[in-house]
């Protein structure tokens, strides 16, 4: 068994979706025209580093949907997020509470842990 190694804060921002606080297996940074069309459709989107640094695969449909449709997004409560401090001990903000989760499935069902 491999030793696990504990990611660091900017690691987890990539790990939870910014627009539902979730996290699935497939996870997609905000970068290039991802984070073009989030600036344009999601009022307050914010590349703050206290801020997640993802989409999930149904926050990505629904961010594709609306630029179709040219329409904003509803903004997401980012109050939860408070500012990070830079440490060299294990990060405690909500991103990387989140992001030590077990990931939910489409369901929203927890995936059940692999017996090595």
């Amino acid at each position: 068994m491999m030793p696990t190694i504990a990611l660091t804060h900017d690691e987890n921002r990539g790990k939870v979706c910014f627009l539902c606080f979730r996290k699935q297996k497939q996870m997609f940074i905000i970068k290039h025209q991802l984070k073009i069309d989030m600036e344009n459709h999601v009022d307050n989107y914010g590349d703050e580093r206290r801020l997640p640094a993802a989409l999930c695969c149904t926050c990505k449909r629904k961010l594709f949907r609306a630029k179709t449709e040219k329409k904003k997004l509803e903004s997401p409560d980012l109050s939860i997020f408070k500012p990070v401090p830079v440490t060299r001990s294990t990060c405690e903000c909500k991103i990387c509470e989140i992001a030590r989760e077990l990931p939910a499935n489409i369901c929203g069902k927890v995936a059940k842990k692999i017996a090595g």
